[in-house]
């Protein structure tokens, strides 16, 4: 007896969807599995099970993200720019908004800042355009940051004020305080020392009820830096200390503002001649809070090569010198890297323009070409309805004629 063949089409069909469904399911649970445990390796398991672009650009997203975490940023990157054209290819803005920024991070931390402007900039617009206040906000915040760290003071001075006004209407105390800090490096980068003072302790306000452990770290830090950089190491010891006092009770707290603090109170020590300045230095060292790109990094690195060199400790002091020498070349290697990335995305952000731009030309003259026939169709129904009319007015006159006429002859031949 014959098997039909329809009955094998029916089969390998519902065959093939259950074992893509399943394929689906595997892609899910490793991913899930993978954000839960922010394990890089489940991540690229999950990636290679997908096969969607949406699946694609999750995936790529999360081991971008992984890979930022651990410092690799040229990696990061590569898969954030993968994950980017994913999103674009399925119509996904707000995670292009969260891809855009995070890649805007990563050059601004390789000092890469007209490009991060740039990527900041994108991500700006497009949460803009998804009404997205918190995300625009945020936005803008590390626009403000580059264009401290680039010297373009007016710009951030621009943008802190902005945002100082939306948060002081939306209360919200640690958005305040964060503007204010950052108002205090603005100022402090243009040595105007008092008024970064009178900034950080505009952010130490509203800290002090909130008892935030964190940001009285932070605040305190830089109250003390500003000091410190004008060689007013009383004042600078005695907020480093009240820092320290709060690292102190939660040494949990950010590692980047811990081992900010426990460098400055290196320099404070360096300058006062004291030995306590390498335990300082060697604290900040081993909390491993920066990474490789970063000047804070290379900046630790040459404070404790030069400690060392005053103590005679030349077997350390050659070691750090050593490090000073392989970050310069570290970096030198990203730096390049990171261009090369820059002009593929170039590249592909301007192919990815001409489509959309194309798609948009293309539905105009579609829409245009609609509204054509629409109104011709119109023109051409009503010229139709007219037709109509003027033939029941004219049956009807016709038969009126034909009424009395009849009538006409009944009298005549009656």
């Amino acid at each position: 007896m014959k098997k039909s063949p329809h009955l094998f089409i029916l089969f390998l069909g519902v065959f093939i969807a259950s074992h893509v469904n399943v394929l689906g399911q595997d892609f899910e649970n490793v991913y899930n599995d993978a954000v839960e445990s922010l394990d890089i390796l489940l991540a690229e398991k999950a990636l290679e099970q997908a096969t969607a672009s949406s699946e694609l650009a999750k995936g790529h997203f999360l081991i971008g993200y992984l890979q930022y975490k651990e410092g690799k940023y040229f990696k990061s990157l590569d898969h954030y720019f993968t994950a980017l054209a994913n999103y674009r290819s399925t119509g996904n803005y707000e995670m292009q908004a969260s891809a855009l920024k995070n890649i805007g991070m990563i050059y601004e931390r390789a000092n890469f800042y007209d490009q991060a402007v740039d990527f900041y900039t994108e991500s700006k617009l497009l949460k803009m355009s998804l009404s997205d206040s918190e995300g625009t906000l945020e936005t803008q915040f590390y626009l403000a940051k580059v264009y401290r760290k680039s010297s373009n003071y007016e710009n951030a001075i621009h943008i802190l004020g902005a945002l100082l006004k939306q948060y002081k209407n939306l209360e919200s105390s640690p958005g305040m305080a964060r503007v204010y800090n950052e108002m205090g490096l603005v100022h402090l980068a243009k040595e105007e020392y008092s008024t970064a003072r009178k900034y950080y302790n505009l952010a130490l306000d509203i800290d002090v009820p909130g008892k935030n452990a964190g940001r009285l770290v932070k605040s305190y830090n830089n109250i003390g830096h500003a000091y410190l950089q004008e060689s007013d190491y009383r004042n600078a010891l005695d907020y480093f200390n009240q820092a320290l006092e709060y690292y102190n009770k939660n040494n949990e707290l950010n590692k980047v503002d811990n081992a900010l603090l426990f460098k400055n109170l290196g320099k404070v020590y360096d300058s006062l001649g004291s030995d306590s300045a390498v335990y300082f230095y060697e604290k900040s060292y081993d909390l491993n809070a920066f990474d490789e790109t970063k000047e804070e990094y290379l900046d630790l690195c040459i404070q404790i090569k030069n400690a060392y060199w005053k103590k005679e400790d030349m077997e350390k002091a050659q070691y750090f010198s050593d490090q000073v020498d392989n970050i310069a070349s570290n970096v030198y290697s990203l730096k390049q890297n990171l261009n090369q990335l820059y002009v593929r995305y170039q590249v592909e952000a301007a192919t990815y323009k001409m489509e959309r731009e194309l798609k948009t030309s293309r539905l105009e003259a579609q829409l245009k070409q609609d509204f054509i026939i629409k109104c011709v169709l119109a023109v051409f129904l009503l010229l139709l309805i007219t037709l109509i009319i003027i033939v029941y007015r004219k049956n009807r006159r016709l038969s009126f004629i034909h009424s009395e006429a009849v009538k006409v002859y009944k009298v005549l031949n009656s």
